[in-house]
């Protein structure tokens, strides 16, 4: 029997939180059928699927200092106790700097922050990666309306116009 301080493993294949994309996907832009399934079904269990490397580093920055100096904000409104109460358990907020809207609850804040700046970025509002995972997850019921089309990749990009609001 192997001792397991023996075995050697290659971390890129061992990211069991992250879906396995291929360097041809992200290069592409699209991914396959298979991961396609497995990315809806991760959504479908744990509400959430991580797919790494799909955002460049300068983006990926701003969105740390954005998200940062959000928080930061978010802090000091919640030290300033001007809230409105909806129920016991809950708190809702609106910060002072940013204006935005964020609750505590059981010691967690949940921030909804506004699509501006690096959060309004194409490659996050409308990502050809993340959009087929979306559609098979949720189906007939998915919409994603966006007004910011990349001209090298229009095809990439689509809007279910029979389910416009």
């Amino acid at each position: 029997m192997n001792d397991i301080s023996q075995i050697s493993l290659n971390e890129e294949y061992m990211d069991i939180d992250a879906l396995p994309l291929t360097q041809t996907e992200i290069e592409r832009g699209t991914l396959s059928n298979e991961n396609i399934q497995l990315g809806a079904l991760l959504l479908a269990c744990r509400g959430y699927v991580i797919l790494r490397k799909i955002l460049t580093p300068s983006l990926s920055s701003d969105l740390q200092d954005s998200m940062t100096e959000l928080i930061e904000d978010c802090l000091e409104t919640q030290r300033d106790q001007t809230f409105q109460d909806l129920n016991k358990n809950s708190k809702m907020y609106k910060s002072h700097k940013l204006g935005v809207q964020f609750w505590e609850r059981s010691s967690r804040l949940r921030i909804f922050p506004k699509l501006v700046g690096p959060f309004a970025d194409i490659s996050i509002t409308a990502n050809s990666l993340i959009l087929p995972i979306l559609q098979a997850a949720l189906d007939s019921s998915f919409y994603c309306k966006s007004v910011k089309l990349p001209p090298a990749k229009p095809e990439a990009y689509w809007v279910n116009a029979s389910k416009a609001p």
